[in-house]
Formats: structure tokens, C-alpha cells, sequence
């Protein structure tokens, strides 16, 4: 009786140890890691490999950082005080900085770039639709 008891416990933490994995694979492969931005004003470092060298880097930053990861079709309006510079208050307030605007357009990918070669007159249709969603300048 013991022995059936302790294979039930060991069936069920073996289980939900599947289910804390299976969910950790989903978080960290699942998403779409395009047209994605931060900021950070401060001190910090970042650690990552430098894809420009093939090397692994270490980075002290001091200040204001933009990170963007983006497609076609984006872009970026920032505008800082040309006298003040960016600061930050004694109270955490950000300072100097006038605006920030991010623009995404339509974004276009390979079943678009298939569906134009099979059948362009459809591909020509969706993308009346979305250029109507978008607009005709998505930096408006």
C-alpha cells in the first residue's frame, strides 16, 4: 500500500514538473519578437553577443537607450530639448524629453510574397484592404 502511495506522488510531481516545462518553452519560444521597442534611462549593464564581431560583449550604459526590433514599414520620432538634454528628477520624473512616437506600417510576409504568385488579383485586394486600415502614410 505504501508503495502504490508513493508511485501516485512520484507519477503526479513528475507531471506537473512536465507542465512547468512544457509552459516555460511556450514563454520563451512563442511570440513575435518584430516591431518591439524599449527605453531605459539609467545606469545598467547588458550583456548579449555583438553579431557585427562574433563576439560575446558586456555593455555599461549611463544614460538614455533606445532598443528597437523592427520590420519594414516602422520607424521612430524622438524629440529631446536641445538645452536641458534628457535628466531625471530626484522624485524618478523624466526630463528634456518632448516627444515619442513609434510608426508601424504594414507588415508583409511570405504567404503574402505566395498568394501574389498564385493568385495576384486576391494579394492585390488584401492589400487595398490593410493599405485602407493603415492608412496611405502610417507616419501620419
Amino acid at each position: 500500500m505504501r508503495l502504490k502511495h508513493c508511485e501516485i506522488i512520484c507519477r503526479i510531481i513528475v507531471a506537473a514538473a512536465m507542465i512547468v516545462l512544457v509552459v516555460l518553452t511556450a514563454l520563451c519560444i512563442g511570440g513575435c519578437a518584430h516591431n518591439t521597442g524599449a527605453f531605459m534611462l539609467g545606469q545598467s549593464f547588458k550583456a548579449g553577443f555583438d553579431s557585427q564581431n562574433a563576439i560575446p560583449s558586456i555593455t555599461y550604459i549611463d544614460g538614455f537607450m533606445a532598443t528597437d526590433i523592427s520590420r519594414e514599414n516602422s520607424g521612430w520620432e524622438l524629440e529631446i530639448d536641445a538645452t536641458t538634454g534628457i535628466s531625471v528628477g530626484k522624485d524618478g520624473t523624466v526630463k528634456g524629453i518632448k516627444k515619442i512616437k513609434r510608426f508601424v506600417g504594414p507588415q508583409f510576409n511570405g504567404y503574402l510574397v505566395e498568394l501574389a504568385k498564385e493568385n495576384p488579383e486576391l494579394a492585390k485586394a488584401y492589400f487595398e484592404a490593410i493599405k485602407g486600415f493603415w492608412g496611405s502614410n502610417p507616419r501620419k
